[in-house]
């Protein structure tokens, strides 16, 4: 009999735990906006445990499972001029044996793109059958899951900008060692001198 497929995703993850809370958290949320209803007729309780599992779900994906997962974290700071500026981290990137599992990347990214379109779609349900109150919770919980994804995309992108950057350094400094050689003595420039003077002689 072969093993159900979560265990398979898990066993070839690096990090299972980290992805096992990724998706607890936000499927615990949406399972709570969507069933808690038939067993209170609170509207306050389960507002309250929604907005309590989509703050510990914030929290750990942009303080645990980004980091662990893809190598990313960012945050949030003010700086003296009360500007708001998001400040990143990254590891693995440039790094071949501390790069991210491609699973655990995969899972992740695909995580953090397809949550807010859940929201989106049980907001559109919210303003269908007009429940005000409910598309309140919706906002929230899609202003936090796109500010993770936005974040993240953003760190993902001052990461691989890093990483061309010194790449296209790297690259751009042997260029002009080898024509600087060539053009000012260095050891290409000796080489044809002696290869001239062995065609002369």
């Amino acid at each position: 009999m072969a093993p159900p497929e979560d265990a398979s995703l898990l066993r070839d993850s690096a990090h299972p735990l980290a992805i096992v809370f990724l998706f607890g958290f936000k499927l615990a949320a949406i399972a709570t906006f969507l069933l808690l209803g038939f067993f209170t007729s609170s509207f306050v309780v389960q507002a309250v445990l929604t907005l309590l599992l989509l703050a510990a779900d914030f929290w750990t994906v942009k303080n645990v499972s980004g980091r662990l997962l893809v190598g990313l974290r960012w945050w949030n700071e003010v700086h003296p001029q009360r500007k708001n500026i998001l400040a990143f981290e990254y590891h693995g990137v440039d790094d071949a044996h501390a790069a991210p599992n491609r699973l655990d990347k995969n899972v992740f990214w695909w995580t953090l793109y397809c949550t807010p379109s859940v929201w989106v779609l049980l907001g559109l349900v919210c303003v269908l059958k007009l429940e005000l109150t409910w598309l309140l919770l919706v906002a929230v919980a899609l202003v936090l899951n796109v500010t993770q994804l936005v974040a993240y995309w953003k760190c993902h992108r001052a990461a691989t900008r890093s990483v061309r950057d010194d790449v296209l350094e790297s690259v751009g400094m042997a260029y002009v060692s080898r024509q600087w050689n060539r053009w000012f003595g260095g050891t290409d420039s000796k080489q044809r001198e002696e290869e001239e003077e062995r065609g002369s002689a």
